[in-house]
Formats: C-alpha cells, structure tokens, sequence
C-alpha cells in the first residue's frame, strides 16, 4: 500500500514538471496575487468595525469618511486581483491541459492496433478531452487555491485572537475539528467518479459508432432498437454520476452541519463577550464577519477537495492511458537502403484470435521493383499482409525482411515513410487540400504538390477548386469515388514510398475514371516494389507474380503467363469461367 501511494506521488510530481514547470513565471505571478486577494479580503471587515465603533461617538465625520474611501478602495482592488488571477489561471490551465492533451493524442497514436480493437474512437475522444477537462482547474489554481484558503484560515484566526484570547481559541478548535471530519470523508467519492468517467468514456464510444452507422441503421430500419439502447447507456451514465455525486456531497453536507454549529457558537460567545464588555458592537460585527470569512476557506477548500476528488479519478485514468505500453517493440538499430526493396515473408503465421490462425507459415519472396498481385477469397489473410508490412501487427512466428534487415529492427517512423499503403476506404481531413495532401507537412512546397496533381491527372480538378491548395475540404463531401482515389495516389507520390500497397485502388468507378487510375497506379508502381491486394482478375494484368491465398496458405505462386498456361490451376480456371461469363 506504501509503494503504491510513493508510485502515485511519483507520478504526481512527473505531471507537474512536465506541464507546470514550464509556466513556473506565471504560476508564481498567480501565487503571489492569491496571497494578495487573501489579505485585501480580510481588510474590509477590520474597516467596517472602525466605521461601526466610530459611528457610536461625537465629532468623528472625518475618520468615518476616510473609513468609507479606505472600504471602497479595498473594494476595487480586490475586484482587480481577482480578475486578474482568473485571467492568468485560465491561461495556465489551457496551456497546461493542451500540452496533456496532445501527449495522450501522440501516445494513442503510438499504440498497436491491438489497443485500438478495444477502444472505440468515442471512448479514446473522452479519455483525451473529457478526462483532461477535469484537470483544468487542478493544473491552473486548486493547489494554490487550497495553499491560499489555507493561509486566509490561519490569518483569519489570528486576526481573531488578536481581538480576544479566548474567540482565538475557540475558533482555532472549531477549525481543527471541521476539518478533521472532513478529512475523513474526502476519499469516499475518488473510486465512484472514477467508474463515472469510465461510463461516460463508454457512452460517447457508443455515439461515435451509432453516428458513424447511421446509414445502416436507417436502412435497417434499425432507429428503435438504437434509441433503446442510447437510452439505456445514458441512464446508465447518470445513475453512475448521480452516485459519484451524492457520495461526493458528503463533504458539503458535513460543512453546513459544522458550520450551522458554528454560527451559534459564534453568537453565543459574541453575546457574552459583549456583555462581560471584553469587545464592543463593532467587535461583534467583526466577530460575524470573519465567522463568514472562515466559513468562505473551509468551503472551499471543501469545494476543492471535492474537485480534487474529480481530478484525482481523471489522474487515474490519464496515467492509466499513458502507462499503456504498445505490443510493437520499437528498434532503433536497423536501416533500410535506398530504392527498391525486396519483400521476404519467413514461416510467417499471425492470428487475431487464438481459434484461427490467418496466416498460417507463410514463406514467399517479391524481388526488388516487381509487383505481386495478391487474391483469395474474402478472409483468408490478404488485408492481413498488408498491415504486417507496415507494422500494424507483429507476427507471431516468423519474420518479414525488406532486403536483408528484419522489419522489425527498422524504427516505425522509417519503416512507414519507406512504405505507402492506398486503400479504397479513404480518409480525409477538416482541413485545406494541401494538408490533406501532405498530412500537414509544411516542408513539402506547393510547386511538389502541384507538379503531383499535373502527372496523376488532377490538373482540370485543381484549377476549379475556388481557393486553390486553400480550398477547404469537409472531409470526402464534394469529392466523387474516381477524385478521392486519385487523392490518395497523390499522397503516396509526394511520400516517395519504396514500397508501395494497393488495396484494389480502382474498384467501383467509371471507365474513364479508371483508366485514369490505371494510369496513376503505372507511374507510382515505376522503379518500387508493389504488392496489390486484388480483387478482379483485371488487376493481374500488372503484376509480375501472383499469389492465391486459401485459409493463410499459399494455394499458388508464379507468374501469370504460367499459371494461365496450366489448365489444373485454379487461376486459369478463374480466367476460363470469365470468358465463358462474357461470351453468355
């Protein structure tokens, strides 16, 4: 239990030196005019006692107008240090909270596929943006808040044993026992808030599919069954919050029960004191006001401790993201040469599930500038190599090597840069065409871009778009099928890749329309090594060997002028049942 609180306190100060001590400045300014905002709240109260006593005697206009300038004053400043220490804490939290965010979105990045498969993008939005929400005020001010409330308690019992020994005393006990018992009750809601976020976590990866579904739904007519079970989610979500909530009340509740007690010890000890004459009517009014002035930190701190509570389970689950290590051992010994590269797959074996292996010792060889076209029924392992490739996946026996250095010895970074993958099911970006096409790579310069778009035939296309590379695109809206492919072929040449994957890249499109890409596919397979991923007989046309899969095997290899010549294999056999189909 020890070494787990020393590895949360590690942690701790890890997340403060990594996203506070770079605004150690203003985190210092802000301290300071906390410090500030604590004694210019204590001085309007000691003004208004002199103003009270003051009124009660003759001849005493002067000292009672100089009190009311003294009180506006104190007023106006503390008006000005409070917005002043809201601006720079906002600015902090923002800062801070934008570093985090962007490390959670660089480590999710980072992670396998493996992870990926388990968490739905909803879930991972609120982990890297709904969990870090509840840290922004703990990295702008709730430490110095609490540090702050704690120094405007301390002096707030000084101030009153400074007026009467025994009001010091008996308000120093009262403090020590309020927070006494709210000590106890501080942790009972840290777990509960933890499994809220979780829910909620839960809930919005529940939206983002449904959302991303919706087209099927609707055309299943599937609206009922996904309205109940929204339903269910989000009363699943609030039953846990509402829990997280009340068992996080408790420190509230505990302070009005003690503070209620309080205020009658207050007047009663004010009202004896009054009539003893240890303290006059402006002494009472003191007395009132720090009572208020006391309660104001206590609650506080109970309101921040409330919130510490939040952005304790928000911790959690943000160290609990970061401590997630990837499945892919990253290397950096190993190198690729330049040009071309030849392609080995070794007794390479790789399933996704215990129960079924998807490839199943796979041994084959692509030489250097050749193109492999790849085809076999749906399942059994084509998308598969794929992502091998490009080190989506490890295998899990075997080894794949591009010359002679072992894929997996190669950074991830050099490896991908050497390897450009262009499937059908394209993404794009919120963002101008020249980010879409460069992945925000501001090294690549415009005159690349538009030499790329003049050789893969995107010229005519280009000259209409309103804004030029500006031009915002909506993600694929505005953009047809034959557009969006020729798109991605883009990218793969401003990559420069030496590998190339092609995932059946010109299924689906107009004659023309495809013959444009057939185009663009010639030009980028020149002097790389490809592998097409095909699913037309068409496609094999291009290619210098063909592999049929069947269950993760190679059922046949070699060159399509063979295979066709050989009437027992099964690719011939496809050709001949296509030419039959044609000339019924």
């Amino acid at each position: 239990m020890l070494a787990m609180q020393e590895d949360e306190k590690g942690f701790y100060r890890k997340i403060f030196q990594r996203y506070l001590r770079p605004q150690m400045a203003q985190l210092f300014l802000l301290g300071l005019l906390l410090l500030l905002s604590s004694v210019v709240v204590l001085a309007p109260a000691q003004i208004l006692r002199f103003y009270i006593d003051a009124a009660q005697q003759k001849n005493m206009l002067t000292i009672l107008l100089l009190m009311a300038v003294l009180y506006l004053v104190s007023v106006i400043i503390a008006m000005g240090v409070n917005v002043w220490s809201t601006y720079l804490s906002e600015r902090l939290s923002w800062s801070a909270t934008n570093m985090l965010r962007a490390d959670l979105m660089q480590h999710c990045l980072d992670l396998d596929m493996s992870f990926h498969n388990a968490h739905m993008p909803g879930e991972l939005i609120e982990r890297i943006d709904g969990d870090v929400n509840t840290l922004a005020n703990f990295f702008s001010q709730l430490i110095l808040q609490v540090l702050n409330n704690a120094i405007l308690l301390v002096c707030t019992l000084v101030l009153l044993t400074l007026t009467d020994w025994r009001l010091g005393i008996v308000f120093s006990l009262f403090a020590v026992v309020t927070l006494f018992a709210m000590g106890k009750v501080r942790n009972i809601a840290i777990p509960h808030w933890k499994v809220a976020r979780q829910a909620s976590a839960h809930f919005f990866g529940f939206l983002e599919e449904r959302l991303n579904g919706r087209e099927d739904i609707l055309s299943s007519s599937a609206t009922n069954y996904v309205m109940h079970r929204f339903y269910q989610a989000l009363q699943q979500s609030y039953k846990l919050e509402k829990k997280a909530g009340l068992m996080g009340s408790t420190l509230g509740a505990t302070t009005v029960i003690c503070f209620t007690l309080g205020y009658v010890m207050a007047f009663s000890l004010g009202t004896y004191l009054y009539q003893q004459g240890a303290i006059t009517l402006g002494g009472i009014y003191l007395l009132y006001q720090y009572m208020l002035l006391l309660e104001r930190p206590v609650q506080q701190i109970t309101t921040q401790l409330d919130e510490l509570q939040m952005a304790n389970a928000g911790l959690a689950r943000v160290r609990e993201l970061l401590e997630t290590r990837s499945k892919l051992l990253e290397s950096s010994a190993g190198s690729l040469p330049r040009g071309p590269l030849p392609i080995t797959f070794e007794n390479v074996s790789f399933s996704y599930t215990p129960e079924r292996k998807v490839l199943n010792s796979l041994s084959l060889r692509v030489p250097a500038g050749n193109v492999l076209a790849v085809m076999g029924r749906t399942g059994c392992g084509k998308s598969t190599l794929a992502r091998l490739l490009l080190r989506l996946y490890d295998p899990h026996e075997g080894q794949i090597l591009f010359g002679t250095t072992p894929i997996a010895s190669v950074p991830l970074q050099k490896l991908r840069q050497s390897v450009s993958l262009v499937t059908q099911d394209i993404q794009f970006f919120h963002a101008s065409v020249r980010d879409n096409l460069t992945f925000f790579d501001r090294t690549i310069q415009d005159a690349t871009i538009l030499n790329v778009l003049t050789q893969i035939g995107l010229l005519e296309w280009y000259r209409s778009l309103p804004e030029g590379l500006n031009t915002l695109l909506q993600g694929s809206q505005g953009l047809s099928a034959g557009e969006a492919q020729l798109l991605a072929l883009s990218r793969a040449f401003l990559k420069d890749p030496q590998i190339v994957i092609l995932d059946e890249a010109s299924s689906r499109l107009d004659p023309i329309t495809e013959q444009k890409i057939e185009f663009a596919i010639d030009r980028l397979l020149t002097n790389r090594t490809g592998i097409i991923i095909a699913h037309r007989l068409s496609t094999l046309e291009r290619a210098d060997q063909v592999l049929l899969l069947k269950d993760g095997q190679i059922e046949e290899q070699g060159m399509l002028s063979v295979l066709r010549q050989d009437r027992h294999s099964h690719i011939a056999q496809l050709f001949v049942n296509q030419q039959k189909e044609i000339v019924a």
